[in-house]
């Protein structure tokens, strides 16, 4: 669809190539080679063209949401945490575990709530890194 609108209005085809040069420079995105391993996230988007606009005519916007998810868990034995992304887009939602760290519980005994509480503080921490 797009394609056959840059056919149309080359003008156009040129402030999306721009905008998108713009987002790689920033940092906001990278090109990803095909033989590169790993896990890589596409995120849809579409242009929303205004020509009367004074001072944006062109801009992406992009068709997902993330949001990130932290749960902390305790047993007499250990602690954990782990952080969870879930993405929302208009066809699926994905959760996916993002990183986890656990714990040994202290030799002395201690109280549930107070293990507990440490794994929460442990969940802020790991936000904290990946915030």
């Amino acid at each position: 669809m797009l394609e056959r609108r840059f056919v149309r209005e080359p003008d156009t085809k040129d402030k999306y190539v721009e905008f998108l040069q713009e987002y790689e420079n920033l940092d906001h995105m990278q090109q990803v080679k095909d033989e590169e391993p790993g896990l890589h996230y596409y995120i849809p988007h579409h242009a929303v063209i205004r020509p009367e606009s004074k001072t944006t005519k062109l801009r992406v916007v992009f068709d997902v949401s993330f949001q990130l998810i932290g749960f902390a868990d305790v047993s007499a034995q250990a602690y954990g945490a782990c952080l969870y992304v879930k993405s929302e887009n208009a066809n699926e939602t994905q959760i996916r575990l993002l990183c986890s760290k656990t714990r040994v519980a202290p030799l002395k005994t201690w109280l549930i709530p107070r293990l507990e509480l440490l794994a929460a503080t442990l969940a802020t921490k790991i936000v904290k890194i990946i915030d």
